[in-house]
């Protein structure tokens, strides 16, 4: 019995590898069935697997373990809205905050990445990895200029292949300012 005072079962059994590794099936707090398995990653360490159903009533697998840098990290894999797998990690960036990874699908079919974390002023910053019209790899970050609005830059490859920054931001009148840096 867990300390809900439902059952729970365990099982203790060899994974591929020729590890232990401990697989328990009980309720979660939503009254449904949840599968949460202990085995050893790649590196060694300790990896916790949930499987349990979300509240749109889809599979939801969420795996805990340890990062390269020691720091425990959190990846979800689920359906978004549109029906399509996505994978969402919860880890620590290199300023030691938290940061969420997001890959999914863009509405294109191609694989799409978005980081949320925070800046070092302390702001939410998104930042976006897609595929351009032309098959390149681009990155768009939303961010607070130092004037409190939102600003919006754009690493991408221009025609001639060379790095471009572009920056749309707004200016103290409130107008559109665009910046193009190659």
């Amino acid at each position: 019995m867990n300390s809900g005072g439902q059952e729970q079962y365990t099982t203790l059994s060899m994974n591929p590898g020729g590890q232990e590794q401990y697989t328990t099936l009980s309720m979660n707090s939503g009254g449904q069935e949840q599968y949460t398995t202990l085995s050893m990653n790649s590196g060694g360490q300790e990896q916790y697997t949930t499987v349990c159903t979300n509240s749109g009533g889809q599979e939801q697998y969420t795996t805990l373990h340890m990062n390269s840098g020691g720091q425990e990290q959190y990846t979800t894999l689920h359906m978004n809205s549109g029906g399509q797998e996505q994978y969402t990690t919860l880890s620590m960036n290199s300023g030691g905050q938290e940061q969420y990874t997001t890959l999914s699908m863009n509405s294109g079919g191609q694989e799409q990445y978005t980081t949320v974390c925070t800046n070092s002023g302390g702001q939410e910053q998104y930042t976006t990895l897609h595929m351009n019209s032309g098959g390149q790899e681009q990155y768009t970050t939303l961010s607070m200029n130092s004037g409190g609005q939102e600003q919006y830059t754009t690493l991408s490859m221009n025609s001639g292949g060379q790095e471009q920054y572009t920056t749309l931001s707004m200016n103290s009148g409130g107008q559109q300012n665009i910046l193009h840096y190659a």
